[in-house]
């Protein structure tokens, strides 16, 4: 007796997502391995060489931007004196004025940012950059978290929050400029300074708020900020602080500025933007300038004698602000890979002879 057997009818949707049989899509096309003889590293070398030798040049040839730097750390001092210790550490710091000469060897013609500049001032420190709070500086006073020994202090016997808090806030850039300019009669005319362009308007929008208060009322920022403390080593409590061109409180352009931390020790902040008006409509003449500063960040005594501070003049070119960094790192790199290519020369030129 036999069995009969039924199939069972194959379904119709079983191989319907199977990839089409093609090369491309089973990974079957034709390869190319290229053989890493000497002949094929020189040539390699050699393009990658003349390339980078060439942006370099290019981008040092386009660099039109210009600015002058005035180291003014030391600018209580006779210039014969040595500036190396400006400062007695164990004498208590005063603020003061300083003149300084300042000389634009041509014309700065266009937009010119005035900068404040310091070196050897970690803001890039860990702890230093953690010792704040951006909820605060939104308008909640009392959110003092993470701002350890600068989150409160004791006021007439009460505990306060500071306003604003930490340590990034409370050792806030405070030197004030004036920059002048000497006629050909000698005559003194001061250069208009600007907000525009010292920030981000979208910074200031989102990241910075002071908190509420009516001016219907009467009340004023200060009265928004009662129940708070100034930081330990501020003059005046953050409300004082600004005007309506400036912006008040934590709406201030030099404070946003400062409360950014740099990325390295050496490095420089927008102060002002020049006003483009008189006879500055096309920018800074050249000529002979008077730098008038109030001294009142003791950089020294807070960050030690390596330390430095700069006034900078600048005006941005085609690639924007000045740097050198760049097309001298292209230039390196590739005179670095010009030189492997002699050296793989070398090394086939004595391979060839055995």
């Amino acid at each position: 007796m036999q069995r009969s057997v039924t199939q069972k009818p194959v379904e119709k949707n079983v191989l319907k997502n199977k990839p089409k049989d093609s090369r491309w899509r089973q990974q079957t096309l034709p390869s190319y391995r290229p053989l890493f003889t000497a002949q094929f590293a020189w040539l390699v070398f050699l393009f990658q060489g003349v390339l980078f030798v060439l942006i370099g040049t290019l981008v040092l040839a386009l660099d039109n931007a210009k600015e002058v730097v005035v180291d003014y750390t030391c600018c209580h001092q006779h210039p014969d004196d040595n500036n190396i210790d400006c400062w007695d550490n164990s004498t208590q710091f005063h603020s003061f004025t300083c003149t300084v000469p300042v000389k634009l060897e041509e014309e700065y013609e266009g937009d010119v940012m005035f900068q404040y500049g310091m070196k050897h001032f970690f803001q890039n420190n860990r702890l230093y950059i953690k010792s704040r709070n951006d909820v605060q500086l939104v308008g909640d006073l009392h959110s003092t978290y993470d701002c350890d020994k600068y989150a409160t202090t004791m006021v007439d016997g009460k505990e306060l929050p500071i306003a604003p808090c930490g340590l990034v806030a409370n050792s806030m850039f405070n030197d004030t400029f004036k920059l002048y300019y000497y006629t050909q009669g000698d005559l003194l005319i001061p250069v208009p300074f600007s907000t525009e362009r010292v920030i981000w308007s979208v910074e200031r929008k989102r990241k910075y708020k002071n908190p509420k208060y009516d001016p219907k009322k009467n009340e004023t920022l200060c009265d928004a900020f009662r129940g708070t403390a100034k930081p330990l080593d501020w003059q005046r409590p953050i409300c004082e602080l600004g005007n309506d061109e400036d912006g008040y409180g934590f709406e201030n352009v030099d404070f946003i500025a400062w409360m950014k931390p740099a990325a390295l020790p050496t490095f420089r902040k927008n102060y002002r933007s020049l006003k483009k008006i008189g006879q500055f409509v096309k920018g800074l003449p050249q000529g002979n300038y008077l730098l008038v500063l109030n001294y009142n960040y003791p950089i020294l005594q807070v960050a030690g004698n390596q330390s430095r501070k700069y006034f900078i003049i600048s005006k941005d070119g085609i690639l924007g602000a000045k740097n050198n960094f760049l097309p001298i790192a292209f230039i390196t790199f590739g005179s670095v890979s010009l030189l492997t290519v002699v050296f793989f020369l070398v090394i086939q030129m004595k391979n060839k002879k055995h």
